[in-house]
C-alpha cells in the first residue's frame, strides 16, 4: 500500500536564466513542477512510499518530468505517456519580492488530457493511507472527471483526503465556476490548505476564526490549514487553533512553497502515526512548525522541487534558524 497517492497535474515551469521578467528573457531553464506532483516529490523525499497519478506527453519534457519524479523516489507506475499531446508548460516571472505570475501553455496538452479509462486502465485499486489533489486539476476536463472519481473512491476506501485548492486565476474561463467548483471539492477533504487571498476569494473575509467556523459547518473538513505568506501558518484542528511562524531564510523562489508546506503537514502526521483526531496541541504545533521548514527551505532555490530538503536540513532549520 502507498502512504501517500498524489493524482493532478504535471508539468514543466520555464524560468529565465537570467533576470526575472518575461519580456527580457532569452534563455530559459526547464524545471518540472504542478502542485500535484510538488506534493508528491515532497513526501517521498521525506521517505513516505509515494506514487504520482498523471500524465505526460512523450517527449522531452515529459521525460524530464519523469526523470525528476524518480529522482526524488516517486513511484511513476501510475503515470500516463501521451503518444499524440505534448506536455503541459508554464512560464514563470518573478517580481522583487521573488513572487510569481504565470502564463500556461496548457491548451491541447497531456495533463488535462487524463481520462476515467486511463485511471480504469491504471488500475488505481489498491487505496493509499492519504490521496492528495488540488484545485488546478479542476480547471479542465478530462482530468477534472477522473480526479473526482479517483477522490470519490478513494474516500469510500477509507482514505484521508488531502486538498489546496490552489487558485490561477489564469486557467478559469469564469471566477464564479471556479469558486463554485473548488468549494464544492472541499466537502471531499479531511485535510484543506487554503491561503489568506484564498479565504477571501471563497469567503469574503480574511478574519481566520469566521472562515474556520464556515469551512468546519458547511463541508466538515478535520483539519484547515491557513497559510499567511512570510507570516506562517494558523490551523485548526476539532478543539485546537494552533499558529506556526514562517523561518527567516534567503528567499529566492516562491514557487511551491504551499506545496512544499502541504507535503510538510503529510510527512508530521504520517510520522506521528495517529489519526488526525488523535492528535494534541503539542504535535499539531510541531506538525506546522515542521511544514513552514519545508516550505521556508523550499523557497531558498529556483523552482519548486529542487530545493526540497531532507530530513536532516528540517532539523537544522528548526534549531538554528530564527522565526520572522
Amino acid at each position: 500500500m502507498y502512504e501517500i497517492l498524489s493524482i493532478g497535474e504535471i508539468l514543466v515551469d520555464l524560468m529565465p536564466y537570467t533576470g526575472r521578467g518575461l519580456q527580457d528573457a532569452r534563455v530559459f531553464e526547464a524545471k518540472a513542477g504542478g502542485s500535484a506532483a510538488n506534493v508528491a516529490c515532497v513526501t517521498a523525499k521525506l521517505g513516505h512510499p509515494t506514487a504520482f497519478v498523471g500524465k505526460v506527453g512523450r517527449d522531452a519534457m515529459g521525460e524530464h518530468c519523469m526523470e525528476t519524479l524518480r529522482s526524488c523516489g516517486v513511484d511513476t507506475t501510475l503515470v500516463k505517456v501521451s503518444d499524440a499531446l505534448p506536455t503541459t508548460l508554464a512560464l514563470v516571472a518573478h517580481d522583487s519580492k521573488g513572487d510569481r505570475s504565470f502564463g500556461f501553455y496548457r491548451t491541447g496538452t497531456a495533463d488535462t488530457d487524463l481520462s476515467e479509462d486511463d485511471v480504469r486502465e491504471l488500475n488505481i485499486s489498491m487505496p493509499a493511507k492519504y490521496v492528495h489533489f488540488g484545485g488546478v486539476s479542476l480547471t479542465k476536463g478530462p482530468l477534472r472527471d477522473s480526479v473526482f472519481s479517483t477522490v470519490e473512491s478513494a474516500k469510500k476506501n477509507g482514505s484521508v483526503i488531502s486538498y489546496d485548492p490552489n487558485l490561477r486565476e489564469s486557467l478559469w474561463g469564469s471566477m464564479s465556476e471556479a469558486k463554485t467548483l473548488m468549494s464544492d471539492a472541499m466537502r471531499y477533504a479531511n485535510i484543506l490548505k487554503i491561503s489568506e487571498e484564498e479565504g477571501e476569494f471563497f469567503f469574503g473575509q480574511r478574519d481566520h476564526e469566521k472562515i474556520f467556523d464556515i469551512i468546519s459547518e458547511k463541508y466538515g473538513v478535520d483539519m484547515i490549514l491557513i497559510t499567511c505568506a512570510e507570516r506562517g501558518c494558523v490551523c485548526r484542528l476539532g478543539d485546537l487553533t494552533v499558529a506556526s511562524r514562517a523561518y527567516d531564510v534567503k528567499t529566492v523562489d516562491t514557487t511551491g512553497a504551499g506545496d512544499a508546506f502541504l507535503g510538510g503537514v503529510l510527512h508530521s502526521v504520517l510520522g506521528l502515526g495517529k489519526r488526525l483526531d488523535e492528535l494534541t496541541e503539542e504535535e499539531l504545533t510541531h506538525t506546522l512548525d515542521v511544514a513552514n521548514a519545508v516550505g521556508s527551505l523550499v523557497t531558498t532555490a529556483p523552482g519548486a522541487i529542487d530545493a526540497i530538503p531532507d530530513a536532516e536540513d528540517i532539523d537544522l532549520c528548526m534549531a538554528k534558524i530564527a522565526r520572522i
